[in-house]
């Protein structure tokens, strides 16, 4: 498939065709959060139930007494089989994460990956990790990837290209990051990250990974032709500018999964639009048919 098709509103058609419906938990939802769910509620993409705080005019909630004691009870339905995942609202991600962290979840390494969809040309990224590890190792990384890999495929990308982003594309003293994507690039040439067909390559600076344009200016070749379709960024604060950036000053789109247990996890920013909520749960529920086959 053309990967140049793959958008939002694709994602969207494609989680409102099928019939697997997400059971999500909502902890402490905002009014996005809550809109968006009961528009996927309303055509069949997921069900839901809230836990918060305080009471709703939107709907029925379950009442506890912290924010902290919400996340707890929707990690039990979980573990209960009476829901298939969470969505983050209107509390604090540290807060969000160490309860699940902390909890007996059925859980691998925690990683993120936000979904970017750029205005013009409407083109679409994956970027990892911008919310969970700080200064990844390079195992971290390799976990990273494999993450990324998966939402990548739920999407619709068979055989995604990876850029493995440092700040220049030549291995430089002092800069580390560049150390850690040649090594991943040579382990994935040899088969050692993962089975699918993937296509990876780094260090690759921003541009060169997302212009081809601007790799062939500075007269740079990679193992596959910009741009890529996964961006990996060497650390968390890098992740976190990229993807803010492109949101507040590219005006680009953005919707959040968390990855580690069996479902993927709805963690979007607080601050985030309906829009990237409801593309959140649809990615969600695209995960539980993938989990199915």
């Amino acid at each position: 498939m053309n990967t140049n098709n793959i958008n939002f509103d694709f994602i969207k058609e494609k989680a409102e065709k099928n019939e697997a419906k997400i059971r999500i938990v909502l902890i402490c939802p905002d009014d996005t959060l809550l809109q968006a769910a009961e528009f996927a509620k309303q055509i069949n993409v997921a069900q839901f139930i809230v836990i918060d705080t305080k009471k709703n005019e939107l709907t029925d909630s379950i009442i506890v007494n912290s924010q902290e004691e919400a996340v707890r009870k929707g990690i039990d339905l979980i573990i209960n089989e009476k829901a298939d995942t969470l969505a983050k609202g209107l509390l604090n991600t540290s807060i969000f994460l160490k309860e699940i962290i902390n909890s007996k979840l059925d859980n691998q390494l925690f990683t993120h990956t936000s979904i970017l969809e750029l205005k013009d040309p409407k083109r679409i990224f994956i970027v990892s990790d911008g919310t969970v590890i700080p200064n990844p190792t390079l195992e971290q990384k390799i976990i990273i990837i494999r993450n990324c890999i998966k939402c990548a495929n739920i999407m619709g990308i068979e055989s995604p290209k990876i850029g493995l982003l440092s700040a220049n594309e030549l291995i430089l003293k002092g800069l580390e990051s560049g150390y850690d994507c040649a090594v991943l690039s040579k382990m994935a040439e040899r088969g050692q990250i993962c089975k699918e067909i993937i296509t990876i390559d780094g260090p690759m600076s921003l541009d060169t990974a997302v212009s081809e344009e601007a790799a062939k200016k500075k007269n740079i070749s990679f193992s596959f032709h910009p741009p890529a379709n996964i961006l990996v960024a060497p650390s968390l604060e890098n992740g976190a500018f990229l993807i803010k950036s492109a949101v507040y000053m590219g005006g680009a789109k953005v919707a959040g999964l968390l990855w580690g247990t069996k479902y993927p996890i709805i963690l979007t920013s607080r601050s985030d639009s309906e829009e990237a909520k409801y593309a959140s749960i649809c990615l969600c529920s695209l995960s539980k048919i993938a989990n199915q086959n």
